[in-house]
Formats: C-alpha cells, structure tokens, sequence
C-alpha cells in the first residue's frame, strides 16, 4: 500500500480541513476589521497561519504515536498535513486579497457607469444628443464590469464547495460588499435593457448569455487560484521546484493567449 493511499487510512482527532473550518468559525464572527487588528498583533507564535499549523501537527503526532507508528514516519505525514493545512490557509487568504484589490476598482467602475448612463440619458433626452459610439462604448465597459463580478461569486461559491464544505470564507463585510457590486451592476444593465425602442442605435444585454459564459470559464479559473495557492505554499516550506512545476501549464498557457491575443491585434491592424 502506497504511502497516499495508507494515509486516507488514518484517522486523526483533526484533520488540516478540521482545523481551517474550526479556525473559520472562530474568526468570521470577529469580523473582518477586528480579526485584522488581532493578526497583526500577534506574535509570530500566535499567528492564524502558524496556530493551524501547529494544531495539526499535534493532533497528527498525537494520533499516530498512540498507534505505534515509527517517528520517521510521523515526520513524513505531520509534514503532509502541514503542507495541506497551509495550503488550505494560503488559498483563503488569496482569495480575500483578490477581492481587497479588486473592490475599490469595480466600485469606482461603477459609480462612473452609473454617472455616465445619466448623463448620456440627459443629453439624448433633453438636448436630442446621441451619440452611438458613446453608448457602445458604455455597454461594453459594464459587460467588462459585470462579468468578472460574477466570476468572482462563482469562484468564491466553488472553492468553498471543492475544499471548505461549503462553509463561508468571506467576512460578512467582504461578501456583503461583492454582493452590493453585484446588485449595481445588475441594476445598470436593467436599466439599459429597459431602454428598448427608446434610443435611435440600441443593443440588449443578454444577461442569461453572459452568466452562462462566465459558468463555462469557472472552473479553469478556479484551478487557476488553486495552483496559485498550493504553489505559494510550497515555496514558503522550501519546494521551489515542486511550485514551478505546477505554475509551468498555466504560465505556459499565459504566454500563448498574450501571444495569440498580440498577432490578432497585429493582423486586424494590417487589414
């Protein structure tokens, strides 16, 4: 029996999901400004990252020493659940990054679409000014807008599902403001949908359309993050290789869609 499979064997009083999920619970209620307080801190002993990890190598090194097992082979598995339990932390953490860097964006975004949608409707209204390219321009900035919104939920949905139990992972604050942008940008396209026979040059959201779309490139993305994640973890325990190895598919892919994204732009400009 290889070493994976005698893994899946053994039972420990807490396992690298236990310990994510317990530390979830403990901390999701803190809120998201007060969890960041405390983080910050903390010593380096009392951190969220090293605490979980330390949990699970007591309760892996606890629940095979009572077995019997050889201290070699504790080392091995504690290792393996550490790396899991990092990794499983690691992906979180990501996660809420994207989402803090993203946000300000898309709310500034947002507010400019809804100003502008405004001020093209006063001047088409009230001064019979339209102007085609503007409103085209407009639809395609929120379908930009939109869409990675969606995305988004979608991949925060799948990662809780795939590795989380489909326990929450955001703070309250965090996916309460994901979900107002969602709200905004929905209500936008609303709007502009609703403006059919109104304007001289008008095209319709097809929001049904869109959120198929961005259902069909979910997963891609979500092994994207995942791969991201495991790899960040593995270079903060020493395993560069091992990182580069599964950053390389993706990176590859990368620079083949920049490639092929670059000669279409060279060819529609020679035409």
């Amino acid at each position: 029996m290889n070493f994976a499979k005698r893994l899946t064997r053994i039972e420990t009083s807490l396992t690298p999901k236990q310990a994510v999920l317990l530390w979830l619970k403990e901390t999701l209620p803190l809120g998201r400004d007060d969890w960041t307080v405390r983080a910050w801190r903390a010593p380096l002993h009392e951190t969220p990252r090293f605490r979980i990890s330390l949990m699970v190598e007591k309760a892996v090194r606890k629940s095979l020493s009572q077995k019997g097992m050889k201290e070699e082979f504790i080392a091995h598995v504690v290792l393996e659940a550490q790396k899991e339990v990092d990794f499983l932390f690691v992906l979180i953490s990501d996660v809420r990054q994207d989402l803090a860097l993203d946000s300000p964006l898309t709310g500034f975004q947002l507010l400019l679409l809804n100003e502008k949608l405004a001020r093209m409707l006063e001047h088409f209204v009230e001064h019979e000014r339209f102007d085609p390219e503007g409103w085209d321009e407009w639809r395609a900035a929120l379908i930009n807008t939109i869409t990675p919104l969606w995305q988004q939920r979608a991949i925060i949905a799948a990662i809780s599902a795939r590795f989380y139990d489909h326990h929450p992972i955001l703070f309250a604050e965090e996916q309460n403001g994901l979900e107002h942008d969602i709200r905004m940008a929905e209500a936008l396209a609303t709007q502009y949908n609703s403006l059919e026979g109104g304007l001289p040059s008008w095209t319709t959201l097809d929001l049904v359309a869109l959120q198929s779309s961005v259902e069909a490139e979910v997963p891609a993305a979500v092994d994207r993050q995942v791969i991201f994640a495991r790899a960040r973890s593995l270079r903060d325990f020493g395993e560069e290789e091992a990182a580069r190895d599964l950053e390389e598919p993706i990176v590859l892919w990368a620079t083949e869609k920049l490639h092929s994204s670059g000669s279409e732009m060279r060819g529609g400009g020679g035409d």
